[in-house]
């Protein structure tokens, strides 16, 4: 997938839904069970609580009483665009994309912990499904996804003939398009 820029797009898509999933199911379970905080709020508070005195008045000023929501979406944005990276890294990688999906979820987790009333062992399930979610869902996608035309010439009988929908892009787009409106 790596050898041309339009093939690159399948893994990143399979990437960014991969992490909306895994999000989207810490926000559900959070949610659901008493005792295990929102990992998305978790964080913005972390990152409200540690910024210098200056910056906070500065986003406060912008964003008044939404600040946190302010980080959400920032967070949420950033994690979309990493989700891109690990897509991208898991055609070649897929223990080191794991591990990244791995890592947002511990950074969820231990966020999770400063909030009151937190029960661990409950907040660490949520973590661990979260990421047997991620890793699922990147898993799938990346097998739906397009594989990169080789170099030779296609001779099989059932090869893809021009004027033809591709229809592993498409079922690659309905499986993302699907999980992340689910993410939501």
């Amino acid at each position: 997938m790596s050898g041309r820029p339009g093939a690159r797009w399948p893994a990143a898509l399979a990437g960014a839904v991969a992490v909306s999933a895994a999000l989207g199911v810490g926000e559900l379970l959070a949610g659901l069970q008493q005792g295990v905080p929102s990992p998305l709020a978790s964080v913005a508070r972390f990152f409200v609580d540690v910024q210098p005195p200056g910056a906070k008045d500065l986003v406060v000023a912008l964003f008044g009483e939404n600040d946190k929501l302010a980080f959400e979406i920032f967070i949420v944005l950033v994690a979309l665009g990493i989700g891109a990276l690990v897509g991208r890294l898991a055609v070649t990688r897929f223990a080191l994309a794991a591990a990244v999906i791995a890592a947002f979820a511990a950074a969820g987790f231990l966020a999770g912990l400063r909030e009151p009333n937190v029960s661990p062992v409950l907040a660490g399930a949520v973590a661990g499904v979260q990421v047997a979610v991620g890793v699922w869902v990147l898993r799938r996608l990346l097998a739906l996804a397009p594989a990169a035309p080789s170099s030779e010439p296609a001779t099989a009988p059932d090869a893809a003939r021009p004027g033809m929908p591709d229809w592993g892009r498409r079922s690659l787009l309905q499986a993302g398009g699907a999980i992340a409106v689910g993410s939501l």
